[in-house]
């Protein structure tokens, strides 16, 4: 049983007898203390019950059996007294006034497909106008922005509305990845990082990692591409310092509570960092299995093998993340990645041939608390960004692109439990929402006005059955008749407050098919191709890391599926009758 302020109560009844039992006393408890109220009560389908049973709970719970009796019927108006009575089954919303029971009507308005149930409790009585739920909009279904920023976590609301209040950033990809970059720690000092906008720089991955494994509060700048300053650049109090090396050591220094080197061995472990990382340097990793590359590569990976072997722990200086994984981290994940789409059987993270570099990739994922939530790349973006880097095997990584949306499944994603790293990432950064789908929700909100520009610009509008480019560009507002807007503001509604897929498919489900199901064909043809735009729009680590884009591709891709799923429907029902082949004899 949810509750919202100024919104009827919403309860949710499971298949399970002993479920339905409860619910039903907790909402006669409810239905006692506020007799004037309304529910929307969401029942699984094939659900079904009696109250005789549930009569025998009501008294524990409500002091006045009669009444607790009489409220029971009212939420209930389509269940009869006896078991041989049972009603219909549902599978939907239903919208109830509080009455008494002999007010109870016998036919309720289905709102998922605006059909007529009948009952089995008393004559048919109007209980009032409010009764008749007219068709509402599509847009009128889905929450406000004001709605949707209320139902976020109290501290990444304060980090958006302090976004908000601050100068914006230079691109719409800094206001994008500024939302997961927060404070929380006790180190205070003045740091501003400036990068290079589309965040494929490897030395600027180098420096956030650093920044966000030792817990400093720094704000972050994008450099505009007509700029030719060198980055990455780190403001530490009154000190400027540029490259990333020169970065690396500098926050060393200035922030001791959290080392990244050994004390004792300080000048060795600069010689491995220096000596692991000239063996890919930054402007090779761009392409690393090309045809001329991969027997280079495949050497290159066997000397980092070999130095990474002779460390006693899964890092290269033991047990403890170093800076000496900061700087290599770029090129090794750029090679798995890259591998994954061109040669799948020489993935340095499941070749037997590299075992001491399969457990650093997976001391990487479950060790490092900052790297999967937000400076670690996922396999789309790496096929996008090898198609922009290398001309040659631009069609073989769109390719890879697109069969990886197809291969990795949306459901498998959300079943997926949220790794222990990113509760480490949480705990260090309390404006990090506590869940990855929370955080791409935050992103989303953050980003909005630049997701509807983008996505104006790039999805046509459809009117009367045909698709045609929109006048002027883009969208210029957030009205709530805007089918651009209303798709984003979806996509963050089930982010935000839709049920567990995993757990409760029906239940999410018919939750989204509750904000659709009034759509006609022109809005669900528009917000379908919304919704495509935005499953590939966002990339990593640009926008966010890899396990906030993995639960925004996964619910966009199940929201699509609703979309598609209605939209077939409706077209096969406006679709004119045509004449049946004849069969013929022979």
């Amino acid at each position: 049983i949810t509750r919202v302020e100024g919104r009827p109560p919403i309860v949710i009844v499971r298949r399970a007898m002993k479920s339905s039992v409860l619910v039903a006393a907790l909402l006669a408890c409810h239905a006692a203390a506020s007799p004037s109220g309304s529910i929307r009560m969401v029942v699984e389908r094939d659900a079904g019950w009696n109250l005789l049973s549930s009569a025998q709970l009501v008294p524990q719970f409500c002091p006045n059996k009669d009444a607790a009796w009489e409220a029971s019927h009212v939420f209930f108006p389509m269940h009869a007294k006896s078991s041989s009575e049972t009603s219909d089954r549902l599978g939907a919303f239903v919208h109830c006034a509080a009455l008494p029971c002999k007010h109870v009507p016998r036919q309720v308005t289905c709102p998922r497909n605006l059909g007529i149930r009948t009952g089995v409790l008393g004559d048919l009585k109007r209980a009032g106008a409010e009764r008749d739920r007219p068709m509402l909009a599509m847009s009128d279904n889905v929450p406000s922005w004001e709605d949707l920023f209320s139902r976020l976590p109290l501290e990444k609301r304060r980090v958006l509305a302090k976004k908000a209040k601050s100068d914006e950033p230079t691109s719409a990809a800094a206001s994008a990845a500024a939302a997961f970059v927060g404070a929380g720690s006790e180190i205070s000092i003045d740091v501003i990082l400036r990068r290079d906008a589309g965040f494929v720089s490897p030395g600027c991955r180098r420096v956030l990692l650093a920044l966000l494994e030792k817990g400093v509060e720094f704000q972050e700048v994008v450099a505009e591409a007509s700029e030719n300053a060198p980055l990455p650049e780190l403001v530490l109090g009154d000190k400027l310092v540029h490259g990333w090396e020169n970065c690396l050591l500098s926050l060393e220094e200035a922030v001791s509570q959290v080392p990244l080197l050994p004390p004792t061995a300080r000048a060795s472990a600069l010689e491995v960092m220096k000596t692991t990382q000239a063996l890919m340097p930054d402007e090779d990793i761009r392409s690393l299995w090309g045809a001329k590359q991969r027997l280079q590569t495949m050497e290159r990976l066997q000397k980092i093998e070999n130095i990474l072997a002779a460390s006693p722990g899964d890092f290269f200086l033991g047990h403890t993340f170093s800076l000496v994984d900061v700087a290599l981290f770029p090129a090794l994940e750029t090679c798995d990645a890259q591998a994954a789409i061109l040669v799948p059987a020489l993935r340095p993270a499941q070749n037997p041939m590299f075992p001491a570099l399969i457990l650093w990739y997976a001391a990487m994922d479950e060790r490092v608390a900052s790297y999967r939530g937000r400076v670690k790349g996922d396999a789309f973006s790496a096929a996008r960004q090898l198609a922009r880097d290398d001309a040659a095997l631009s069609d073989v990584a769109l390719e890879s692109a697109a069969r990886i949306l197809v291969q990795d499944s949306w459901k498998d994603a959300m079943a997926e439990d949220t790794p222990a790293s990113w509760y480490m990432f949480t705990e260090r950064f309390p404006s990090v929402a506590k869940t990855p789908k929370l955080e791409a929700a935050a992103y989303l909100y953050n980003a909005r006005d630049a997701l509807r520009a983008e996505a104006g610009r790039a999805v046509a509008e459809c009117v009367n059955g045909a698709r045609r480019p929109r006048v002027g560009g883009g969208m210029r507002d957030g009205s709530r008749k805007d089918r651009v807007d209303v798709s984003l503001r979806l996509v963050m509604s089930a982010l935000i407050e839709a049920p567990d897929y995993a757990s409760s498919p029906t239940f999410a489900n018919t939750f989204l098919g509750s904000m659709i199901q009034t759509c006609d064909h022109d809005e669900l043809t528009e917000v379908k191709d919304t919704l495509l735009f935005l499953r590939e729009c966002v990339e990593a680590p640009r926008d966010m890391g890899e396990l906030p884009a993995r639960r925004w591709r996964a619910h966009v891709s199940w929201v699509s599926a609703e979309v598609r799923k209605f939209h077939k429907k409706l077209g096969l029902q406006t679709a004119p009758d045509s004449p049946k082949p004849m069969r013929s004899r022979y």
